[in-house]
């Protein structure tokens, strides 16, 4: 007996197989009824002579899926080599794939390493960040806590089963080789349990390491490795921070890092720091410098815990209407949404743009796909000839399509390796988790998949075209082969339309950031950077009272200007587009309001000399001088959004203010002596904000910026300026020597690498449809020979082919412009958030878009143009 093999779907094939089986088993046992054979031995009879039935089953299924593996493998073969045999075509198609397929890929590890990844810390999808929430203005920003109001949302929520605070510091480290500045932060005792991290050595936080008076560290493991040599004995052992000694009592594993949008810290150290002196941290309920974190209980929802903090916040604003009154609200996030909520935007429409990138190079391939079928026309119509149905034709093209797509997969990966090295190398310091992009082995699995959805994009639509053979056409004439046929050559056009389009979509978006980058990057700072040096220095206060601060920075400020080259020099704290920003209220002397309504404006304390070296205006009144001491009068300068806004209409110059910053303990009225020009120190494309200006002698910082301008070349005094500090004091670090013109770089820096990311792609992308609509005229001058060439014969001028030729590849390229600026005016609105004085819809990009794609089709079609006006016609006919 004989069981046929059943090349279908599956259902299909096992319901044959099983109806072929029944139909042998009742033959069989019809037979030996007929033979005299009792029913029921018939019947095991002619099981045993079929053999087990399930056994006979597998072996069949076994067998069809070794033939189709076989076959599958074969048809692979088979399409290397056509491939082989065709360099020219194969070289173009993988081109085009892998700039599509690595684009993607390059994307999606940045996506991936930044997005995508769990934070790298224990169950991190339960970590929350938790922000109050000001709706003193229209706009909602989120503020820092403070430590009562910490204590307070502890002790009240039930939807945590930890939560901890932390504030970002610096501290000076003495007595360990040479002086450094260390990066720390202060945290909670529960700061760990949140982490769910467990030290290597010793111990975390406890309570008791809260209270007043406790100095202890925990030392990260890179400092622990490079300051101590990883001694096994340093707890217990006394380090000396800002002058003081701090008990070591644990040492992290490597590598921990949180924020991880921050640098990771060296130290930590308990909240006791903030809870000294007479008026501690932890007990002003004003003073707004926490970060949160908690971790969820189990079984709690962030729409639980947010519904929980909303209520707690509003019981606060209530209690403390003073402090509080504006803080009514509160935001529970994910931990990771808020590393990173300010990238997810430009990095989902960057790869939206890769997308858009392959899908050119999809239609591109497939259209090369379309004009190589048509010269295997003749081949697949013998195939067709000699029993091959349309499904195993279509099948084998498809085969050939995934072959091809693999092989771009393949190169598309060395592609990413490269792209993914030159992402870093644009070190844009305010993408978070930089440092986790790589090629990995979700990268990997991402690119075969893109791949095989590559293979199907631009490889069903040929196969299913190439697949309807016409044997007789095809055949006829000696097989001159076929020019495919109208549907063809309007698939083609269609394809060419759609690239058009996206390109249109892509450019007008890179066209839209290039202009809010260029507006963005002549936005005046207030200050002239160039040749502007910058360091910070850090001073221990313990071994710096406020009379010896303002000592040394009067004597480094000296000594910097006295070095060569040095035109003028001073300090300032906080350095204008830096990471600090302080925010002091104020009262206004004759208006008299609750503490609740107090106005609030920057801060910034700053040596004599200062806006000289900056060359800002000072608009009315007076710079600072040496006079301005603590034995002068209390005094300050104000901005001009500052005089603006509470003094309209009158001069600041001789109004009196009460800032909130103490002098000697408790706070003193200081007169306005000075009005000064904007300064943009939060960002360039942030509104001017009100600023005042404190001199240095009349309340000293121990953290303070140094800005030099020197007349030559700044690397000089970069060089320099350790030594200056040392030759002061060589406990004092120095860190952060820059030019001030970084400063301002890294200020445009995320706009920057949006627009030429952008610019980038959707200069693939003209390419890609410049090679598109180059392809289909070119391909259909040399279907069209004969016909031009007898034109030419019956007298057509060559203007008048040029025309035609061009006329074609014009009327494509338009219409597809002129669908994909249709859709520019939809997709170009996902890029407000990300503009700046730019309108989604700004008319001059949109007309530049068009005249770019215009000109580039143009001299597309200028190419087959010409080539065709240069045909002979009777070489031409002799061919034919």
């Amino acid at each position: 007996m004989r069981i046929r093999f059943f090349p279908f779907g599956r259902k299909r094939r096992e319901r044959d197989l099983d109806e072929e089986i029944a139909s042998h088993l009742s033959m069989a046992e019809s037979d030996r009824v007929e033979a005299g054979e009792a029913p029921d031995a018939a019947r095991a009879s002619a099981q045993r002579e079929l053999g087990n039935v399930a056994l006979v089953k597998e072996v069949t299924r076994e067998q069809w899926g070794g033939a189709w593996l076989e076959q599958l493998a074969r048809d692979a073969r088979y399409g290397l080599r056509l491939l082989r045999r065709s360099p020219g075509f194969t070289i173009v198609a993988v081109a085009a794939l892998a700039l599509g397929i690595g684009a993607n890929a390059a994307i999606f590890s940045v996506v991936d390493g930044v997005l995508l990844r769990p934070l790298p810390l224990p169950d991190s999808g339960r970590i929350v960040a938790v922000q109050p929430l000001t709706t003193a203005t229209a706009v909602r920003a989120r503020l820092a806590a403070s430590y009562p109001d910490f204590f307070d949302w502890k002790a009240q929520s039930r939807s945590f089963s930890a939560m901890a605070s932390l504030r970002l510091i610096g501290a000076t480290l003495t007595g360990v080789g040479p002086a450094a500045h260390l990066g720390g932060e202060i945290v909670s005792s529960d700061y760990f349990t949140v982490l769910q991290v467990v030290p290597v050595l010793g111990r975390g936080f406890v309570p008791a390491d809260d209270r007043p008076g406790t100095q202890v560290v925990v030392l990260s493991h890179d400092l622990w490795q490079s300051r101590f040599g990883a001694d096994p004995a340093i707890l217990g052992r006394a380090i000396t921070l800002e002058g003081r000694p701090y008990t070591v009592i644990g040492v992290m594993p490597r590598g921990l890092r949180f924020p991880v949008d921050d640098k990771p810290p060296e130290f930590w150290t308990s909240i006791a720091m903030d809870a000294e002196g007479e008026k501690p941290w932890t007990s002003n309920r004003g003073m707004t410098t926490l970060d949160v974190v908690a971790r969820l209980a189990p079984g709690a929802t962030i729409e639980g815990a947010r519904a929980e903090m909303n209520a707690i916040a509003r019981n606060l604003a209530r209690e403390y209407p003073d402090d509080d009154r504006d803080r009514a609200e509160a935001r529970v996030i994910p931990e990771l949404e808020r590393v990173t909520g300010g990238v997810r935007s430009p990095l989902l429409v960057l790869l939206g743009a890769v997308g858009c990138v392959l899908l050119i190079a999809c239609a591109n391939v497939a259209s090369l796909l379309l004009a190589r079928g048509t010269a295997r026309h003749r081949e697949l119509a013998i195939r067709a000839a000699i029993g091959a149905g349309r499904r195993r034709v279509a099948r084998q093209l498809m085969t050939e399509s995934l072959v091809l797509s693999l092989l771009g997969g393949a190169a598309g990966l060395v592609l990413a390796l490269v792209g993914t090295r030159w992402l870093l190398h644009l070190s844009v310091s305010n993408i978070p988790r930089l440092d986790d992009v790589g090629l990995n082995v979700r990268v990997f699995g991402f690119t075969l998949a893109v791949s095989l959805v590559t293979a199907v994009f631009f490889g069903v639509a040929p196969a299913l075209r190439l697949s309807r053979t016409d044997l007789s056409e095809a055949l006829k004439e000696g097989g001159r082969g076929s020019d495919g046929g109208a549907g063809h050559t309007r698939f083609r056009s269609g394809l060419v339309i759609a690239e058009t389009a996206i390109a249109a979509v892509l450019l007008t978006g890179a066209g839209l950031l290039l202009a809010s980058f260029r507006r963005l990057e002549s936005v005046p700072p207030g200050f002239s950077p160039e040749r502007v040096v910058t360091f910070d220095t850090s001073l221990p206060e313990s071994a710096y009272p406020e009379d010896r601060q303002t000592r040394f920075y009067d004597d480094l400020v000296a000594a910097v200007r006295e070095r060569g080259g040095v035109r003028s020099a001073a300090a300032i704290f906080p350095i204008p587009l830096g990471s600090a920003h302080v925010g002091i209220s104020f009262q206004i002397e004759g208006r008299p309001v609750p503490k609740a309504d107090e106005p609030a404006a920057a801060f910034r304390q700053i040596t004599p000399g200062y806006f000289e070296t900056l060359a800002i205006p000072i608009l009315s009144g007076r710079d600072f001088t040496p006079r301005d001491d603590k034995a002068g009068a209390p005094v300050v300068i104000v901005s001009r959004s500052f005089a603006a806004r509470f003094f309209p209409g009158e001069s600041a110059i001789g109004k009196r203010i009460r800032p909130g910053v103490a002098r000697d303990g408790e706070p003193v009225t200081r007169e306005i002596v000075g009005v000064v020009g904007d300064v943009k120190h939060r960002g360039l494309g942030e509104e001017a904000e009100p600023e005042f200006y404190v001199p240095s002698r009349q309340m000293s910082i121990a953290d303070m910026t140094v800005v030099a301008r020197v007349d030559g070349d700044p690397t000089l005094l970069e060089r320099d300026v350790r030594a200056i500090v040392a030759g002061i004091d060589k406990n004092v670090p120095v860190y952060h020597v820059h030019r001030l013109t970084e400063y301002l770089l890294d200020a445009v820096a995320q706009p920057r690498f949006n627009a030429l990311l952008l610019s980038v792609f959707a200069g693939l992308a003209l390419v890609l449809t410049a090679v598109g609509l180059y392809g289909v005229l070119a391909y259909a001058v040399a279907l069209r020979t004969r016909e031009i060439v007898i034109r030419m014969a019956l007298g057509a001028r060559r203007s008048d082919v040029l025309r035609m030729v061009v006329r074609r590849g014009l009327s494509l390229a338009l219409t597809g412009v002129g669908i994909g600026l249709l859709a520019a005016l939809l997709t170009t609105r996902l890029l407000r958030g990300l503009l700046f004085h730019v309108a989604p819809t700004d008319p001059a990009t949109f007309v530049a878009t068009g005249l770019v794609l215009a000109a580039v089709a143009l001299a597309a079609s200028w190419l087959p143009a010409r080539r065709a006006t240069r045909l002979n016609p009777m070489e031409a006919l002799r061919r034919e």
